[in-house]
């Protein structure tokens, strides 16, 4: 019989499950050097692991800063795909972005003068 764990590591059922996403990671996998199955992991990640922080505050002169850490280490393959990005449209700066190589979606995006937003999850284990 096949097991949960060879269903999940398959990258066949994998991309029966979302196509889209299949695609973005199979994609980044080919340019990053991994394997799509491992970067398909490392999309569930956040949901599993829920841990970040953010935090909000004003300087003296009236400016904003919106900071926000990961609360675990990146290592190995983790390590690699973090990167901050910018997304442009007609060659002008619409906002910048923190993410993983072959996320679907963004942990932290800010546009100037606008706004900035981030995902943050804290669980309380003892629950």
């Amino acid at each position: 019989p096949v097991s949960e764990l060879t269903l999940i590591t398959s990258w066949e059922w994998i991309q029966s499950y979302n196509s889209e996403m299949a695609e973005q990671i199979s994609i980044t996998a080919k340019i990053v050097g991994v394997k799509e199955v491992e970067l398909f992991w490392i999309n569930l990640i956040y949901e599993l692991t829920n841990l970040c922080t953010s935090i909000v505050c004003q300087d003296k002169n009236n400016n904003i800063i919106h900071g926000r850490n990961q609360d675990y280490a990146a290592p190995g393959i983790l390590g690699k795909l973090w990167l901050d990005g910018e997304v442009y449209k007609d060659g002008k700066l619409l906002y910048r972005a923190t993410l993983i190589a072959g996320m679907c979606g963004f942990f932290t995006a800010s546009k100037e003068g606008a706004f900035s937003i981030s995902v943050d999850a804290r669980a309380d284990r003892d629950l």
